[in-house]
Parts: structure tokens; C-alpha cells; sequence
């Protein structure tokens, strides 16, 4: 990763030097050829280049500044990415990370637990008979189905003489399931994202899930029934895990095939199972559906979110959706006597800290060149006057500061390190500026902090410039408004 960034920064280096280069080459021509036709032009310029480059060598020297902070921050760019890379790839880490998949839980599902003997008869011609009587009842396994399956209960091989052959029976009795829909599914989720602001690699959800199924009897006898809850996938760990039938706990050893109730349901009995479990997970929440095609009699699943989320594709649309004032956000999905093939899936907005670190540092250089505008402007409009070496020492702090922002996130969380890194950048701006500049400064120092935002940068970012234009830029027909804003009398002004 180091020599990748090296490489690139000497890449870099080479295109200046040659652009450089190319400039220098360029003005030789241009004097070599002027000097061909007008050697005294050449001379009264030469003469005169001192006088005019006096009043423009201090900015020039700003415009080297400014190429200097952007090179500086493309550096920290280049480190920062470089060595949360060796993160993202390394085998061990001092934080615990989430599972990367989306998590699904699987719908449970009900049967009734019968029994049915399968009868299969089979007539032996004498030649076969010697043979059984030597190798025994495995001389007619290429005659006969595999009888070695789970759902066997009970096998019983008998033979009788019909003549000269022997007739062969075996009565297999096999245990079924009949599915059953279940008569009512009450489903609550609740999925709080954290965003790995202050700490981890990507987005993270904490969830917890409590459902209530009741399964009734129809039959007119007494029956075996049989419920089984699946365990979700991409669920890492799960706590607080409570599976209840009709109120009493119900422990299992074997999860293999998830949490499983067998038990005996009266004639037009019920009985109601209760599943509770929290666990983390990530990038999205699935509810299935269609993993066995049976009627939905009644399904009530409510999903609380403190983020408003996508919805996968080809999935259940919610029937209700709601919004609160502080961002939660809640789906619901209320479902009676239908067959569906569609999931309930829903995907979050998730923030890679990588991502967003790619994304500040690539707008950096921006954010020095908005500071720039802004404070012009805002000179221009009041009045100010700002010397070049204000200009070059104001630049430098604040990318400087900005530079510190990217290293700072080696050490710190990423929220504190760019909040931090992005007050000592305005500071020293306005350390060389001047009070009157923290409009401005604070103005584009916010253009930085906008990328802290998931899902609202966009937004942050056309309201802070829609600021900056109204507080910053002449508008007469809004004199009326800035008249009731305190504002500094004209003849206070003066040289910061």
C-alpha cells in the first residue's frame, strides 16, 4: 500500500515538473521570438520586470501556498486511505466488526406429525431364491427401494410360498408432515443503525425481534403437531433468546434445524409460541415468506427503524409507513388469507468509514478554494482589505488543519478527528484573518462537515452554500431582512 502511494505521489511530482517545464520552455520561446523582431521591446521588458512583479510576487507566493496545501492534503489522502486498507484487511482487529451479510429470518412453519405404511410386494423365481438363502435379504437390494431415511418408523420383511416362486412383502411405515397454515403471525422488529462516526469500520444495526404465533387444531381428534422456528442467517450472535409455548419455556439442545415444539394439540386446541432473540447485523433485514408456498391466514409484522430504509426489489411493500418527528420510522405489513411469493426485505444506507474519508479528502482541496471565494466576497462586500501574506499564512493554517483531520482519524474516532481537525483549520484562518472573517471561514469550514452526514450531505451542503450566497453576496432586494440582523456600521470598519 506505501509503494502505491509513493508511486502515485511521484507521478504527481512528475506531471508538475513537466508542466512546469513546459511553461518556462514556452515563455523562452515567446521572448526568443519577440527579441528576433523588437530587441529593444525585449530590453525596456526586462528592465521593467522587477517593478511589476513587486506588487505581484506576494501573490504569487499565495498561489504557491495554495498549490503547496492541496499537495499536502493529497498526501494525507493518499496515507489515510493506504492505511485503512491494511485495516480492512487485516486478520485481527482490537474492535468487534458485524456480520458483512444481510440478515434473514425465515418464517416458521407448522405440520401435523402422521404415520402412513407404504407396502411393497415382490415375486421371487426360484434362481433368486439359493442366493437369498446365502446373502440374505441384500440379494433383492437392486429390486427394492433404499428403506434408510429419517422418516422411516417401522419395517417389517415377511416372505410366502405361491407355488414354485416366493412372494416377497415389506411394509414400510413412514412419518409425514401435512403443513398447516398458522392461524395468526405477530411480528415486532426494532433496528437501530450505528453509524461508525465514533468507532468501527462500517454501518452496523442492533436489532431485536419478538414474535407471537398461534397454531389451531381443525382436525376432530386429538394430533400431533409439530412447530419449528428457523434460525436466521447472517445473524451473528444471538442473545436474549426466549421461545416460549403457551407461556411455559421450552429449552432445545439440538438447533440444527432451529428451534422445534413436539407436542399433542386436543380437538380444536391452540397454541401460542413466543420467540424473542437481539442480535447485530448489517446492510439489510429480511423477513421470508416464500420459503414454503402455504396460505397466510393473518400476519401483522411491524418493523421500527430510527432510518427511513430502501425496500429490496421484487419485495413486499409495506401497507402502512409512518414517520416520526425525531426520524424513526415505521412499516407495517398486515397481511389476511393470501399466498404470496415475496419476501420482506429491507436495506439500510450504510457509511464505510473509507468511503467517507475518500469523499472528504477528495472535496478538501474544494473546501480551500470555497474559503477562498467566500472570503473574497466577503471583503469585497464590506469593505475589507486583505494583504497577501494574511492570504498565504490564512491558507496554510487552514490546510494545515485540514491535513490534521485526516491524520487525527489514525488515532481518534472518525467524527472527533475531522470535527477536530476542522475547528484548528478555521482557528488558524482566522488567527491570520481577523474576527470579522469567521463568517465566512465558518461558512466553509461547514462545506467540510457536511460529509459527516449518511443521507443528507447533498442537502447540507445546497443549504450552506445558499448561506453563503445570501449572507455574502449584494442582494438589494433583501435589504429588508439583513436590516433586522445586527450588522457592523460602515465607519467601525477597519483593516483586520
Amino acid at each position: 500500500m506505501l509503494s502505491e502511494a509513493l508511486w502515485r505521489v511521484e507521478s504527481i511530482l512528475g506531471s508538475l515538473a513537466l508542466g512546469l517545464a513546459g511553461v518556462i520552455v514556452l515563455g523562452l520561446l515567446v521572448i526568443v521570438v519577440v527579441g528576433v523582431f523588437d530587441r529593444d521591446r525585449v530590453r525596456w521588458a526586462f528592465a521593467a520586470l522587477p517593478l511589476a512583479l513587486r506588487p505581484l510576487g506576494a501573490w504569487i507566493v499565495f498561489a504557491i501556498v495554495v498549490a503547496g496545501g492541496v499537495f499536502v492534503l493529497h498526501i494525507v489522502e493518499l496515507s489515510t486511505d493506504a492505511r485503512f486498507v491494511a485495516m480492512e484487511y487485516a486478520q485481527n482487529t482490537s474492535g468487534a466488526d458485524s456480520d458483512a451479510t444481510s440478515m434473514v429470518q425465515g418464517a416458521p412453519r407448522a405440520s401435523f406429525i402422521t404415520q402412513k405404511t407404504y407396502r411393497r410386494i415382490l415375486t421371487i423365481p426360484p434362481f433368486l431364491i439359493g442366493r437369498i438363502s446365502t446373502e440374505g435379504v441384500g440379494a433383492l437390494a437392486p429390486y427394492l427401494t433404499e428403506p434408510s431415511t429419517e422418516n422411516v418408523t417401522r419395517l417389517v420383511d415377511s416372505f410366502r410360498r405361491s407355488g414354485r416362486n416366493v412372494v416377497f412383502q415389506r411394509d414400510a411405515t413412514l412419518q409425514i408432515e401435512e403443513p398447516i397454515k398458522l392461524d395468526s403471525s405477530t411480528v415486532d422488529a426494532t433496528i437501530d443503525l450505528v453509524d461508525p462516526t465514533f468507532g468501527g469500520r462500517r454501518t452496523y444495526y442492533r436489532a431485536s425481534f419478538d414474535g407471537k404465533y398461534v397454531v389451531h387444531n381443525p382436525t376432530g381428534r386429538e394430533a400431533r403437531v409439530r412447530f419449528t422456528f428457523p434460525l436466521p442467517t447472517g445473524s451473528g450472535t444471538l442473545s436474549q433468546v426466549r421461545f416460549l409455548a403457551d407461556g411455559k419455556p421450552i429449552t432445545v439442545s439440538d438447533l440444527t434445524n432451529g428451534y422445534v415444539w413436539d407436542g399433542t394439540l386436543p380437538q380444536d386446541g391452540t397454541a401460542t409460541f413466543e420467540i424473542a432473540y437481539s442480535n447485530q447485523g448489517a446492510r439489510g433485514w429480511s423477513y421470508r415468506l416464500s420459503g414454503r408456498r402455504e396460505p397466510i391466514a393473518k400476519l401483522d409484522l411491524a418493523v421500527h427503524a430510527n432510518r427511513a430504509p430502501k425496500f429490496a426489489r421484487y419485495s413486499l411493500f409495506p401497507t402502512t409507513v409512518s414517520h416520526g418527528i425525531g426520524g424513526d420510522y415505521t412499516a407495517e405489513w398486515h397481511l389476511a388469507n393470501v399466498v404470496t411469493a415475496q419476501d420482506v426485505g429491507l436495506v439500510f444506507s450504510r457509511l464505510d468509514v473509507r468511503e467517507m474519508l475518500a469523499k472528504i479528502f477528495t472535496f478538501a482541496p474544494v473546501a480551500i478554494f470555497v474559503g477562498i471565494l467566500f472570503v473574497g466576497v466577503y471583503a469585497a462586500r464590506r469593505g475589507y482589505h486583505i494583504a497577501a501574506w494574511q492570504a498565504s499564512v490564512a491558507v496554510s493554517g487552514y490546510a494545515l488543519g485540514l491535513a490534521l483531520a485526516g491524520i487525527f482519524t489514525w488515532y481518534l474516532p472518525l467524527v472527533i478527528g475531522i470535527a477536530l481537525g476542522c475547528v484548528i483549520a478555521a482557528a488558524l484562518a482566522l488567527r491570520a484573518l481577523g474576527r470579522p472573517f469567521v463568517l465566512p471561514v465558518v461558512l466553509a469550514t461547514l462545506t467540510m462537515l457536511a460529509f459527516l452526514f449518511v443521507t443528507n450531505t447533498s442537502l447540507l451542503l445546497a443549504f450552506d452554500c445558499t448561506a453563503a450566497l445570501w449572507l455574502l453576496v449584494p442582494m438589494p432586494g433583501l435589504d429588508f431582512v439583513r436590516d433586522l440582523l445586527p450588522r457592523t456600521r460602515r465607519d467601525d470598519r477597519s483593516t483586520p
